[in-house]
Parts: C-alpha cells; sequence; structure tokens
C-alpha cells in the first residue's frame, strides 16, 4: 500500500496509518525529514484546524498553472523554520514567459504549490508583494497564505517580525551571466533584519514562523536518461512485497531500459546493461529528476543490505520470467546524489512478465484500513480502503486503468460539486492518483481516501474496477463491512448468503455473556459452513 499523502487537520493525528513516507525497519540509513511544510500541515498547526476545509471558490487569483518554459534550478537558501534558521539545498522550479518570470514556492520553507509573479527588467528581477499563494475555505472563511516582506529588529530577543511599509513591500533579485538568480535583500540593514515570509490572511499580521532571507537559483544540469524511440516495450509486475506496479521494459542491444521503475516518476527512464549471460547490471546513482511535493532533487541510489552503495544485479528466472536481485538489495528513491538520505525504496524486488491478456481477470476485493469517527471530528468522517491493484489470478494491474465505487448502507455513495471540489458529479473514483483539490477525496496506487459528512449509517461497502484490454469491465467482489466493528479491528465482511448455526455475545473485556441486557457487545455468529464472524452491537 502505497501511502505518499499527507491528510488534512485530525487526520494527520488519528488516521496516522496514511501519513508520512515508508521507513526501514531497524535502518542505520538517513530518512528524508527536514522538508518543507505542506498546506496540510500549515493547516493542522491552526487552532481550528480540524473544521472542515475546501478549495477557496476565489482560488483563481493563487497562480497555479504559469505559463513560459520551465526552468529547474537547485536552490540555496538560509531558511527559518520550526523556530530556526537552516542553510538548505532544495529543487526549484521557475517559469519564464518573456519579462514575466512565475517562481513557484517563494517561502522555501513552505511547499504550497502555488507561484508567485516576478518581473524582469534589465538584470533584476521584482516580485511586489504581497501576493497570494495558497487559499482555501474552512466552514464558510477563507483561509489564505501570502508571500511578504518583514522586518525584525536586532534589539528583539526572539525572532518575531513585523510588515514593513506598503511602499517598500517588495523584493529583488539579480540575474547573472549565467543564469543565476539571487535575492537581494540586506539580512541585516541599518539594524534591521528583512524577511521573505509567509503570513496568513490578507492583513499581513500573523507571521506562519517560515520565511528566508537568502536565496540563490542555479540553473540544474541533471540530465535524465532518454530510451530511443521506436522500442519494444513489454509489461511486468514489480512487487517488492510492499509495493505492487507496472513497470515496463524494453531493450537495445545491450542497452536496458526501464520506464516507471518508481511510481511517483512514470516517465522517467532507469538505464541497465545487459550481460552476456543474460543478468542485467543497473548502475546506481541515475538521476530522477524533481520530487515537487518535497522540492528535492531525486536519485536512485543502490546499497547491500548494511547501507554500502553498489551497483545491481538482476538475475533471470526463464521458467518464471522473473528479473530477481543476485542478492539483498535496496533501491533507494533518494534526496541526495551520493549517500543515504532517502524518501522511499524499493527492497529486493522481483518483475515478473505479463502480457496484457494476463490482467484480464477481476481485480482482489478491496478492505477497509483505517477511519475517521464522526464523533472524533464533529464536522466528518473519513474512510481508507485499499484497493489492492492485483487480480485474483495474481498479476499487477494497471492502477491508472482501475476505478472505484463506495456505497453506505447498501447506496452508492455520489461526490457533488457542492460538497467537494471537483469538476463535475462523481460515483466513480479513478485509481492512479485522482485528488479533489480540497484533498477530501484522494486515490493513490492502491487505495482511496473520503471524507464524507453525514451520519446514520451501519455500514459502509466497496467494489474496484479494471478495464481490460479486451473491452471488458473486470470487477472485483463487493464488500461490505460494519463500521462499527472498524473501531474494534475486526474486519469480518458481511455475507448475508451464509446460513447461520448459532450466535454467541461477549462483554467488552471478552467474557462470554449468555443473556446480554444492555450496553456494548461483541456479537459473534457461526455459520453452517463452520466460519464465523464478529461485530460489535448495542443493546438497549
Amino acid at each position: 500500500m502505497k501511502n505518499f499523502y499527507m491528510l488534512l487537520g485530525a487526520a494527520l493525528v488519528s488516521m496516522s496509518v496514511m501519513a508520512g513516507p515508508r521507513t526501514l525497519e531497524g535502518s542505520k540509513a538517513k530518512s528524508f525529514e527536514q522538508k518543507p511544510i505542506t498546506a496540510a500541515e500549515l493547516r493542522a498547526l491552526n487552532p481550528d484546524g480540524g473544521q472542515q476545509v475546501r478549495a477557496s471558490r476565489s482560488a483563481e487569483e493563487v497562480i497555479t498553472n504559469p505559463t513560459g518554459e520551465k526552468t529547474v534550478y537547485a536552490v540555496s537558501t538560509k531558511s527559518y523554520m520550526s523556530d530556526t534558521f537552516y542553510e538548505m539545498d532544495q529543487a526549484g522550479i521557475i517559469y519564464i514567459d518573456g519579462d514575466d518570470y512565475y517562481m513557484k514556492d517563494p517561502v522555501k520553507g513552505a511547499s504550497l504549490g502555488g507561484y508567485a509573479k516576478l518581473t524582469r527588467n534589465g538584470d533584476k528581477l521584482r516580485m511586489d508583494l504581497p501576493q497570494i499563494i495558497y487559499s482555501a475555505e474552512m466552514d464558510g472563511v477563507e483561509l489564505s497564505y501570502w508571500v511578504t516582506l518583514m522586518a525584525n529588529g536586532t534589539t528583539d530577543p526572539d525572532f518575531n517580525p513585523a510588515p514593513v511599509a506598503a511602499e517598500d513591500n517588495y523584493v529583488e533579485y539579480i540575474i547573472a551571466e549565467d543564469g543565476t538568480i539571487t535575492m537581494d535583500i540586506d539580512e541585516d540593514l541599518d539594524g534591521v533584519s528583512y524577511i521573505l515570509s509567509l503570513v496568513e490572511g490578507s492583513a499581513m499580521d500573523e507571521w506562519m514562523g517560515y520565511g528566508d532571507t537568502y536565496q540563490q537559483y542555479t540553473v540544474a544540469d541533471y540530465e535524465l536518461n532518454v530510451a530511443p524511440e521506436g522500442l519494444t516495450w513489454e509489461t511486468y509486475g514489480m512487487n517488492d512485497g510492499y509495493y505492487n506496479y507496472i513497470v515496463e521494459i524494453a531493450k537495445d542491444g545491450t542497452d536496458v531500459y526501464f520506464r516507471n521503475f518508481y511510481y511517483v516518476f512514470p516517465d522517467v527512464i532507469i538505464k541497465g546493461t545487459l550481460n552476456s549471460n543474460g543478468s542485467i547490471t543497473i548502475p546506481s546513482g541515475q538521476y530522477m529528476g524533481v520530487y515537487e511535493a518535497y522540492s528535492v532533487f531525486v536519485w536512485l541510489l543502490i546499497s547491500d543490505a548494511n547501507y554500502n552503495i553498489k551497483d545491481a544485479t538482476l538475475l533471470y528466472d526463464e521458467a518464471s520470467q522473473t528479473y530477481y536481485c543476485s542478492d539483498y538489495t535496496l533501491f533507494w528513491i533518494n534526496a541526495a546524489q551520493d549517500y543515504i538520505y532517502y524518501i522511499d525504496y524499493l527492497e529486493y524486488p522481483t518483475f515478473t512478465y505479463q502480457s496484457v491478456e494476463d490482467m484480464n481477470a477481476n481485480p482482489i476485493a478491496p478492505y477497509p484500513n483505517d477511519k475517521i469517527d464522526w464523533e472524533y471530528s464533529t464536522q466528518y468522517g473519513a474512510v481508507l480502503w485499499v484497493t489492492p491493484n492485483v487480480n485474483v489470478n495474481g498479476y499487477v494491474l494497471d492502477s491508472t486503468k482501475m476505478s472505484v465505487q463506495l456505497y453506505f448502507d447498501d447506496q452508492l455513495f455520489e461526490a457533488y460539486t457542492d460538497e467537494y471540489a471537483i469538476p463535475e458529479d462523481m460515483d466513480r473514483f479513478p485509481l492512479g492518483g485522482f485528488s479533489s483539490s480540497d484533498g477530501y477525496i484522494y486515490t493513490g496506487n492502491d487505495l482511496i481516501v473520503v471524507y464524507f459528512f453525514f451520519t446514520g449509517f451501519d455500514t459502509i461497502g466497496c467494489q474496484s474496477f479494471y478495464e481490460g484490454s479486451d473491452g471488458v469491465t473486470y470487477a472485483s467482489e463487493k464488500v461490505t463491512y460494519y463500521w462499527d466493528d472498524l473501531t474494534l479491528g475486526i474486519i469480518n465482511p458481511i455475507d448475508d448468503s451464509k446460513e447461520v448455526a448459532s450466535e454467541r455475545y461477549f462483554d467488552m473485556q471478552g467474557r462470554a455473556v449468555a443473556n446480554p441486557t444492555s450496553g456494548l457487545f461483541v456479537k459473534q455468529t457461526i455459520y453452517t459452513d463452520g466460519t464465523a464472524s464478529a461485530r460489535k452491537v448495542s443493546i438497549r
């Protein structure tokens, strides 16, 4: 199950299984932790973070899809975050359209996805402030984050900057002949420190504790691998015991090309060499691009079990048509080029050939993995369904050809545009990375998270679908669970087709109760086929 996403408000606490990157148990390898804060994390820090958050209907003010040519930079900053200053190296993105420049996440410690506009005049860029870079609604009240210039007197024992005068509210950058862009801001001028800051609300009076006093953008010269045109790509199912997804492999003489080696970078090519014995060598240190959610460059690093950097060797088993590692091997999705500083990893993966016809079968049935009770938040409930992208024959499915339907009390769930920030009313949700812009519906490679704004139901249900290459829509079993059972970790699906043989009741301490009268109990049902199920019931 993939878990690269951040949920909202209270979900950051109660649905911890969904939040944060995968970590390697007992590993001495350093995981990527000093990353920019996201909008969801900022909302969680807000005292009203548990309230319902939706995309602002006035969010068109935020620049999210700028025009121009995209240029990737290596950015060095002096950034204030988590109550202290850090010197940080990140990836930066600027779109250039004539004299108009659009800088993504201008405060580098806050990854919110919005762009600030700058105007070029000669060798200088000017960012007039304030500019809005994020907007949402919380219970009808607009929540917005802005970039502005602030000042802090050096006599202040705590760093707590205040807004500058309107006529001074801008920042300039100097463009060097080699294209390097450097912030032209004095950290300490006339006893006053200046900082490009993130603030909440257009009043510009609530500093969020994030800002930069120095930025330098240097054009990145890292090169991605390119596969030749006209190759024949074959489909393989990748499995490392945690992830399942489709990887494509093509060969050109002794050159071997992997596409979608890591699911976040579906078009990135990893290159290997075909050896005379049929094995494949994959060099460590290949550049994979920019992980925009974290504003970092990413490389594929490879190591052994002791985290020694090495190249990988994939052996081939002809009987199963599977490539597998010659020894225990870790493939690190890494935020550094020459040492392990990982975002994610693949552990001893295998790659098994499968034809498109092999995938034409029903998906494995979904199952619920986590939930938020309405009683916890008072504003919403939420459920996470795991929707395996594997069919009943064991072949990995292309999640971009899968979809999901949800049910409450056996009624098909429909999401409407007046409740969710979606382009149209929906009752089936595509897997593979769909998200409403308010974050209240999210799908990954093999999961769906849905927030809902109603109560009064007893059961939840789910069914997944796969669009086969033969034009047939293949459906998983439709499964139904009692909502209250999930609180106790009871995950037995309801099966009304079975004949009941006997029923037993237990109190919440696990003791058998012959004649329950009132209170909460666990009801165990024994069926004539020898199977059993359990659920929590309330007797009044």
